[in-house]
């Protein structure tokens, strides 16, 4: 990583100063150095395709003279002190390695200081509501609701991403909406907290609800990652639904144009508007194979009666059928993630996406064209997959500016993955994996393109989806359409020298350091220079219900 610049280096001499006052182990704090023992795999990102670039990690814990809060507000005090970046690290699931300050160096010209919050872990559950830690992983949350509570709440589909989704793979980050299976029938993710315990840049802490801090509460609901560290939240939860249908049908035959009628008669089953919100499916296209998944949180009697069966499934081979129950699905729901991803961690790929509303649907032609596209001679030397997965249902009952998220009016996801081919080399224990060759991206690039219908459609993508040769403000006006100029305000008062920063994160332009752009709005700096924390602007008075829209 070369040598850190003096600030970064004060800034890891405070901590170590801080935990020695305390009496606190140095091995919370890590330094950069290639030679250095890396037991945790820090060096090494989620995507290896992109580098990683950090100053140091910390990684709190509770001691006797000292809880892991605490020293996660010192470390963050102290970055703050000597103006270095900071950023959260959960489970390491980031396309982009955002938590380890992805590309910082190359890019923005900084090492973040990385705070991880692998120990996070509390629970507690009383009268409906749960704390959750935002170290815990999703498969511990299912686990810890659903055996002594029989309680769930929506969540995506990986098990080893963490609750707090601060860096997190697409679709699974609470903090950037929170998009799984069960979310057409009960809603986003981060649609179900009721409050946030936040750490901010500056290293206070403060509580976001809807009767305080409301607007940061607003912000933290889809793009919070771009505004404070949350350690734990409060969520309502539900009674997990006792009886759950599930299928899958497989179609094993060549990825060609035959499979366009599949294709399509599922998207018409998927942009019914009406379609039973206690139903998800997937349509997963990998080279060679295909398969269908349909979820139905209810009996199997209500299943057959909503006629959802008799909808999309033309002359499949049916793989799977059961009734289960809820912990039993999501188990499946995980182990179906890790078939069609291939890897749990340190793979090099690259992917496009694309959500789509009713009037957005790509025509025959354009699926024909897609099919084409995946159906070439590039097959034997490219590892992707495609899914189309619904959305909608209880998503698309908030208004578009209720919270931070802004893609309530969409009804089908869009993914296409490429990876780079696993090789063997001298040692066969040892697989590296090369980097996604040019071709490929193409090809995620061509894909991505045709279901836009050659980019007529505004490009809307989940937050949680990174793509990290997207345009700066192209990905932000994507990921939170007209909700970014509110965030952009809000980032002037909460982080006001874009801290907390990276990748496609919200920016305060009146104070970024690094990047020499001024906001292209007039007055607006002047409007919003020394916000403090409890300034409430014209547009913030509007988003609190202080006055009309």
């Amino acid at each position: 990583m070369g040598s850190l610049a003096s600030k970064e280096e004060k800034s890891l001499v405070c901590v170590r100063d801080v935990l020695k006052t305390y009496d606190v182990p140095k091995s919370l704090v890590i330094v950069t150095d290639r030679y250095a023992s890396d037991p945790q795999g820090w060096h090494r990102g989620y995507n290896i395709e992109l580098e990683v670039s950090f100053a140091g990690v910390v990684v709190p814990d509770d001691y006797p003279s000292m809880k892991k809060i605490d020293i996660a507000r010192r470390a963050m005090e102290c970055a703050w002190k000597q103006r270095v970046k900071i950023s959260a690290h959960g489970a390491g699931q980031s396309p982009i390695n955002a938590g380890l300050g992805g590309g910082s160096r190359g890019m923005w010209g900084y090492e973040p200081l990385v705070i991880s919050m692998m120990n996070f872990r509390d629970f507690e559950f009383e009268d409906g509501v749960a704390t959750i830690g935002s170290g815990l992983t999703l498969g511990d949350v299912d686990e810890k609701l659903y055996w002594p509570h029989r309680r769930a709440i929506p969540l995506g589909s990986s098990p080893y991403v963490s609750f707090g989704g601060n860096t997190v793979l697409p679709n699974d980050s609470l903090l950037q909406g929170g998009v799984g299976p069960a979310s057409r029938m009960w809603g986003l993710t981060s649609d179900q907290v009721l409050e946030m315990e936040v750490l901010l840049a500056n290293g206070s802490v403060v509580i976001a609800n809807d009767s305080v801090n409301q607007d940061l509460f607003w912000a933290m609901r889809g793009a919070g990652n771009s505004f404070g560290i949350v350690t734990k939240f409060k969520v309502k939860t539900y009674p997990a639904p006792e009886q759950v249908v599930q299928y899958t049908y497989s179609y094993t035959m060549g990825m060609g144009i035959s499979f366009v009628d599949v294709l399509e008669e599922w998207l018409i089953m998927a942009n019914d508007e009406h379609l039973d919100h206690r139903f998800s499916s997937q349509l997963v296209m990998k080279p060679g194979v295909a398969f269908i998944t349909g979820t139905f949180y209810g009996s199997e009697a209500a299943y057959n009666a909503s006629g959802i069966h008799a909808k999309v499934l033309k002359s499949p081979l049916l793989d799977e059928y059961k009734v289960s129950n809820w912990s039993s699905t999501q188990w499946h729901h995980h182990q179906e993630y890790l078939n069609i991803l291939g890897f749990r961690k340190h793979a090099s790929f690259y992917g496009r996406s694309q959500l789509l509303a009713k009037n957005e649907m790509p025509d025959r032609k354009s699926l024909e064209r897609l099919l084409l596209l995946i159906g070439g001679p590039h097959q034997p030397w490219t590892n992707w997959y495609v899914v189309w997965e619904t959305v909608g249902g209880a998503i698309n009952l908030v208004r578009g500016d209720a919270t931070a998220f802004p893609h309530r009016d969409k009804l089908v996801n869009f993914q296409a993955i490429a990876m780079g081919t696993p090789k063997m080399v001298n040692d066969v224990f040892k697989i590296f994996q090369n980097r996604v060759n040019r071709e490929s991206r193409i090809l995620m690039d061509r894909l991505q393109n045709t279901t836009n219908r050659n980019g007529s459609i505004p490009l809307a993508i989940l937050p949680g989806w990174q793509e990290h040769r997207m345009n700066h403000q192209t990905a932000l006006r994507a990921y939170w359409g007209t909700n970014i100029q509110l965030l952009e305000e809000l980032k002037a008062k909460w982080d006001d020298g874009s801290w907390l920063d990276g990748f496609h994160k919200v920016r305060n332009w009146c104070n970024y350091r690094h990047s020499g752009k001024a906001s292209s709005r007039p007055g607006y700096c002047e409007a919003y220079r020394g916000l403090g924390t409890g300034a409430i602007t014209p547009t913030i008075r509007k988003l609190l219900g202080m006055d009309p829209w």
